[in-house]
């Protein structure tokens, strides 16, 4: 799909499903994630406390959906590579559900 800035990167794991993105990690390798900010598609148990926010200094936080936990991304990061964005479905007024995906 392409390289996007880590703000763009940010909203698309705040309302979507779950996204697919590829980032260089601070040692050189690049890392494969599926990650979402969505917290309807983070288990209960793993969401952060009411009245506090889950926070990694300057890091970009995001809850992995594959390995079930939080990972980072390094502030120095200035964009990744977006593979894929699974949306949100929407009931639609009939009750008919929506295909969100934008594979």
């Amino acid at each position: 799909m392409g390289k996007i800035t880590i703000e763009e990167l940010k909203n698309y794991l705040r309302t979507s499903k779950s996204v697919e993105f590829e980032y260089e990690k601070t040692d050189g390798t690049k890392r494969l994630a599926q990650g979402t900010l969505s917290e309807s598609f983070i288990p209960e148990e793993k969401r952060p406390k009411k009245d506090s926010e889950y926070k990694a200094g300057n890091n970009i936080r995001y809850f992995d959906v594959d390995l079930n936990e939080w990972r980072s991304i390094a502030a120095s990061v200035e964009e990744v590579e977006l593979k894929s964005v699974t949306m949100i479905v929407i009931k639609g007024e009939e009750g008919e559900e929506e295909d969100g995906s934008d594979d």
